[in-house]
């Protein structure tokens, strides 16, 4: 009876540790996948129930399975949205960005940004893990992403052809997370990268997650 509302999230493994070991998951590079039951609201906010072991337990059923149903389901309960940046702004303010006062405008060559999210923008970092969502977006741009994790609810793709020096980046996500982030929002303080190739996602030198 719940199981069509089972989805994903995606959080930071080592920041969560005490709850993991309450909750199903399963791990992926430096974060940890975990599930939730979805819920319906009766106005366009988005709230969810976390699973707990002692759900799967009740249920009989195995964290592969939860894994399993929620892949499946994510996707389609939460959809997502790929805009860029001068997309946001004229969302939030209402403006378009060639509008702007020079001074205001983005510089000509600032890398090309693009924030990746769910419809709901809730837990939208999980959209990373939609089946062959990225590999879609890397041959439309014909190179490999380089996957910025933002917070839990979205992260940043740019594409490797104009991503610039990867240390640099991680270095903006430490900062942004330190200054801007509230802590239970923080995904990663790493970096990470999606090759259309092999179609997998790879954190500097750890192991490739598929």
């Amino acid at each position: 009876s719940v199981k069509d509302r089972i989805m994903y999230k995606l959080v930071n493994y080592d920041r969560n540790r005490q709850l993991l070991k309450e909750v199903p998951y399963r791990k992926m590079l430096d974060l940890a996948v975990a599930y939730e039951y979805f819920l319906d609201t009766d106005d366009d906010r988005s709230a969810s129930i976390l699973i707990r072991n002692d759900h799967m337990e009740a249920w009989g059923v195995t964290s592969d399975e939860l894994y399993a149903v929620a892949l499946k389901n994510t996707p389609e309960l939460m959809g997502y949205r790929l805009c860029s940046i001068e997309e946001i702004v004229r969302e939030i303010y209402g403006i378009r960005v060639d509008s702007l006062p020079d001074s205001e405008k983005p510089e000509k060559n600032t890398m090309p940004m693009y924030v990746l999210t769910n419809e709901h923008k809730f837990h939208g970092a999980g959209c990373i893990l939609y089946s062959n969502l990225l590999k879609k977006i890397a041959d439309e741009w014909d190179c490999n992403i380089r996957v910025i994790p933002s917070s839990i609810h979205e992260t940043i793709l740019i594409p490797m052809s104009a991503a610039g020096n990867c240390e640099v980046t991680s270095q903006m996500v430490r900062e942004v997370n330190q200054t801007q982030v509230s802590p239970e929002e923080i995904l990663s303080d790493h970096v990470y990268q999606f090759n259309r190739e092999t179609g997998k996602i790879t954190m500097q030198e750890e192991r490739e997650y598929e």
